[in-house]
């Protein structure tokens, strides 16, 4: 029988501790603190899942950042796409995406044509005004003298290589019909009256509000209404309906009515303006008001359209656009016409 042990005996059977394997072992550390750290650290992570923390998914700062990042992404996604719908709902509603960006067809001297034919077919001698109304000898405002170097302007009709104007020696009313037209349009039609009467040294003016409506074919001479003399300029806003020009891109119509008799040169006496009321209601457009209310006073005071893109007399409004050079300069030369007191 054996003096040994069976614990004996199993340790006979293990090979020799090889402390230099133990020292290479990739996992081991090559000092007392670092095991005493690595230890602390799994005992902090212990600690943490007793407390509930959920430490396996990572810092919680982190993924708190993280969290909002995709929001934000989100929304970014979501306010771009509104944007987008929002675009192509303007697009199709054809109003302008800013003041600045788009154009608008103003309309040409279309009422100013349609205003001669009334003037062949129904104007008589009979129908016009005592000579005189509103009118004295000589010019009620120093001329305007035109800009040294202009850019582009056009009259609308010369008779004799000589433009058709206003008197002025004639004081040049202005009614406003203000039904619908946007917030603010009647103090528009009185800045640009403004701005008219400093550019051609004529004595035109805002001389109040009025029921009547447009009319291709306006009577000139309304003594009912005005008194008897040539009807004021008339500025009104009108359903596209009702204008067949604006049917197509115009937004704006104006012109003025010529008259010649034998005493007397041809001469503008009175003229009519009429805005796309649908058009100007949306607030998109606000910017485009007062440009197209000078272009088509340009129109009535006599001048066409040009091609250069810093006039507001060139056909495409982009909102905002003061007076050019070359307006200013067809604008006075237009306020330095004859006296015709005798229409």
């Amino acid at each position: 029988m054996s003096d040994k042990s069976p614990r004996d005996e199993f340790d006979e059977e293990l090979p020799a501790f090889d402390e230099d394997w133990v020292r290479s072992a990739a996992h081991s550390e090559s000092s007392a603190e670092e095991r005493a750290d690595r230890y602390a650290r799994i005992s902090a992570g212990h600690q943490r899942v007793q407390d509930g923390e959920q430490s396996w998914r990572g810092d919680s700062k982190r993924q708190q950042r993280g969290g909002l990042s995709l929001a934000r992404w989100i929304l970014a996604i979501v306010g771009i796409l509104l944007l987008i719908v929002f675009v192509v709902w303007l697009l199709d509603s054809g109003r302008p995406l800013v003041d600045e960006g788009p154009v608008a067809y103003v309309g040409g001297d279309e009422i100013n044509q349609s205003l001669e034919q009334n003037t062949a077919v129904q104007l008589t001698k009979a129908d016009f005004p005592p000579p005189g109304a509103d009118a004295q000898a000589t010019r009620i405002l120093p001329a305007v003298q035109p800009p040294a170097v202009p850019g582009q302007f056009d009259f609308l009709t010369e008779v004799g290589g000589e433009p058709v104007t206003y008197s002025p020696c004639r004081r040049l009313e202005v009614v406003v019909n203000p039904r619908g037209g946007p917030p603010g349009s009647y103090e528009a039609v009185e800045q640009t009256v403004e701005q008219i009467r400093q550019a051609t040294g004529l004595d035109i003016t805002v001389a109040g509000e009025t029921d009547e409506t447009y009319s291709s074919g306006r009577d000139p001479v309304q003594p009912e209404r005005y008194g008897n003399k040539w009807a004021p300029i008339l500025v009104t806003w009108t359903e596209s309906a009702l204008v067949p020009q604006f049917q197509g891109s115009a937004v704006g119509l104006g012109g003025s009515l010529q008259v010649t008799t034998k005493k007397a040169p041809a001469s503008y006496v009175t003229g009519e303006i009429t805005l796309n009321r649908e058009y100007f209601s949306q607030p998109t457009t606000a910017g485009l008001l007062k440009e197209v209310l000078l272009h088509e006073f340009g129109h009535v005071i006599g001048l066409g359209h040009v091609d250069d893109a810093e006039q507001v007399m060139t056909s495409e409004a982009l909102g905002g656009r003061p007076l050019g050079t070359g307006d200013l300069a067809g604008l006075a030369l237009l306020g330095q016409g004859p006296c015709t007191p005798k229409l």
